[in-house]
């Protein structure tokens, strides 16, 4: 997974919500943190969202499946 990648989707993200319900995004930073073991997969916390690394690095070339549910976390 490319951080790029992670970086892109939020920021296409937040600028949907913002021009779609006409508030901006209420935070100064959004922090992405990659946790080895997590057991929760992933979990939304204000300005910081926590992910298991095993979603994000045990392959290269995500399956479309899991590509997806990169982008709903996010």
């Amino acid at each position: 997974m490319r951080a790029d990648m992670v970086f892109g989707v939020t920021k296409t993200t937040i600028e949907f919500y913002q021009k779609n319900f006409g508030a901006r995004y209420p935070f100064s930073k959004l922090d992405h943190v990659m946790c080895p073991d997590y057991k929760f997969g992933a979990m939304e916390n204000v300005g910081c969202i926590t992910y298991s690394d095993s979603k994000f690095f045990h392959s290269k070339n995500l399956s479309v499946p899991d590509l997806t549910w990169v982008v709903v976390v996010i």
